[in-house]
């Protein structure tokens, strides 16, 4: 009796290591973790060795809610302080009242002095990535994430539900000037511009919006990060205007690129001979993209190169781009560029082996693709077909050319309203027309993709024939 009465009062939770009792209590919420803090003396500061903190409040109406909500959460942090290397990850999540515009604004700036001054409790000098970014959410509330992770695993987030349209942020410096720093990811305003003085020698991915009061500082921000290997860049311009932006990273890899500013031109100079991935997101400025040196290591390359106010894209800017990527061996295209591509002598393609086609906008168009492109492309997906009879022209193209073609996708346009009885059966003749068109190659399997009806066919030599439909059904 005796034996069983010791054992019951054994405190076996309390024996473990403490490294154990961390990791348990990180994995209740955190509520539930900080209310330990009651049990005993010994258990009083435990909840601050956790790994992992995660605060969320759905129910704030007003600023004194608010406010109570963020000093709650500041104290929690100078709590944490004194044992920083032991946070991982810390979530935060809560959304400002909107009554009105006054109230509004008074969250909106309590908000950005608490974050900001997070920012700089957490931005250590052993940081190794920082992230801000926004996602819009409605007309007036976004998301705003926040993800700083430090040297040995350790990393801390925040999460906050902020109006974007009118969020900036004044952020240290000490981010800029990191020599710890390999990931830095903005896509945020900022109250002020950009500082003037850029040192990250060890960052390897860049993610930042440029504006035009920034746009002098490009190449002083490159020289300053030798080792970039992966940037995405959204450039905004001022209307009206000529602009030059030059982008040199001698070791850049990967390459992502927006711009804006209506009635405006650009002349974008890059400078990356070892560029593997290139994408031209959007583009509403007239744009002539040049390169130092065609990159011949190419592995993917999406042109979403979208019109100009509707205007006709330019046919020099588009030509020489697209002879500069010619040794890729996966490209993404929209439907102006391979308008103008289908009018012109271009290179040989012999690096081509995936392509992908969109061709959403091809109103008013006379598509076709070159065969130089097509020589040993073995995947095709056309994408977003609206107009069947320019899309049947297309695909009847692209079967009389490409030789060594393997696997044709072909998807239509879920945007077309219409009763659903009209589209099936427009869906079903097309279907059929695409499953009878010759073609050059005899081991093209076909998929069809439409809004109500799927069918896929493997051809084995000769025309395709509807005899050799495979799984043809309506869902």
């Amino acid at each position: 009796m005796d034996d069983i009465l010791n054992i019951s009062t054994v405190d076996r939770l309390s024996s473990l290591p403490d490294h154990l009792i961390s990791e348990i209590l990180s994995n209740l919420y955190t509520d539930s973790a900080v209310a330990t803090s009651i049990l005993s003396r010994h258990w009083h500061y435990q909840w601050t060795n956790i790994t992992r903190l995660d605060l969320t409040s759905d129910n704030i109406s007003n600023c004194h809610e608010l406010h109570a909500f963020l000093t709650t959460v500041d104290n929690i942090l100078q709590k944490l302080s004194s044992h920083p290397s032991n946070l991982r990850t810390f979530d935060l999540n809560f959304k400002i009242p909107y009554t009105d515009i006054g109230h509004f604004e008074n969250a909106y700036e309590l908000c950005r002095t608490f974050l900001t001054q997070w920012f700089h409790r957490l931005c250590s000098s052993q940081t190794e990535r920082f992230e801000v970014s926004e996602q819009q959410c409605g007309s007036q509330v976004g998301y705003l994430t926040v993800f700083i992770q430090n040297s040995g695993c350790c990393s801390r987030r925040i999460e906050s539900s902020l109006v974007v349209d009118k969020f900036s942020l004044c952020l240290p410096e000490c981010i800029f000037q990191s020599k710890t720093l390999v990931q830095l990811e903005i896509t945020i305003n900022f109250s002020r511009k950009l500082p003037n003085y850029f040192h990250l020698p060890n960052l390897k991915r860049l993610s930042l919006q440029i504006y035009e009061f920034d746009r002098q500082l490009m190449p002083t921000i490159f020289k300053s990060l030798p080792l970039l290997e992966d940037l995405t860049v959204s450039v905004f311009l001022d209307d009206g205007d000529d602009h030059f932006i030059d982008i040199s990273a001698p070791n850049l890899k990967n390459f992502n690129i927006v711009i804006k500013g209506e009635d405006s031109k650009a002349n974008v100079l890059i400078d990356a001979p070892k560029l593997e991935h290139i994408s031209i997101l959007k583009c509403d400025v007239f744009v002539f993209f040049r390169f130092v040196k065609i990159p011949i290591d190419l592995l993917t390359t999406t042109l979403q190169y979208w019109s100009v106010n509707g205007e006709d894209l330019d046919d020099v800017a588009i030509l020489g781009l697209v002879k500069a990527i010619s040794h890729t061996r996966s490209l993404d295209l929209c439907c102006p560029i391979l308008n103008v591509m289908n009018s012109y002598e271009l290179p040989t393609f012999h690096n081509l082996v995936d392509l992908c086609l969109v061709v959403s906008d091809a109103e008013d168009m006379n598509l076709g693709i070159p065969a130089s492109i097509l020589g040993k492309v073995k995947n095709i997906k056309v994408r977003d077909v609206e107009e069947y009879e320019k899309g049947m022209s297309l695909i009847e193209d692209i079967l009389s050319k490409a030789n060594v073609l393997e696997w044709l996708s072909v998807s239509v346009s879920d945007v077309v309203e219409e009763p659903m009885d009209s589209i099936i059966q427009k869906e079903n003749d097309f279907v059929k027309a695409l499953f009878i068109l010759p073609r050059v190659s005899s081991t093209c399997e076909i998929h069809f993709y439409g809004k109500f009806v799927y069918a896929s066919t493997k051809v084995d030599n000769g025309s395709v024939t509807s005899s050799d439909v495979m799984d043809y059904y309506c869902f």
